[in-house]
């Protein structure tokens, strides 16, 4: 987690299903390798994703904390872009 407004965050190592990398939300359903994101907090369908302090996309799906957030629940999407990264 690189910025406290982000929503998921990026698994450092692999994770076993079953786990609960992030400490709590729901268990991990299948193993998700290194570098795939979870979700911090509940994301409904049609919310923003936000990682590195930045809009990555939309849920397509309700997102539970804990789960592992990927294609199948979250997709592109048209939205205000701030390309000012490290500005500040």
């Amino acid at each position: 987690v690189l910025n406290p407004a982000d929503t998921v965050a990026i698994l450092p190592e692999r994770a076993a299903a079953g786990s609960r990398p992030l400490g709590s939300g729901v268990p991990l359903a299948r193993p998700v390798a290194g570098g795939h994101k979870l979700a911090r907090v509940a994301i409904p369908a049609g919310t923003e994703v936000v990682k590195f302090g930045q809009i990555i996309g939309h849920a397509t799906a309700d997102i539970q904390p804990g789960e592992h957030v990927h294609v199948h629940n979250c997709a592109f999407s048209d939205h205000d872009r701030d390309y000012r990264i490290g500005a500040d």
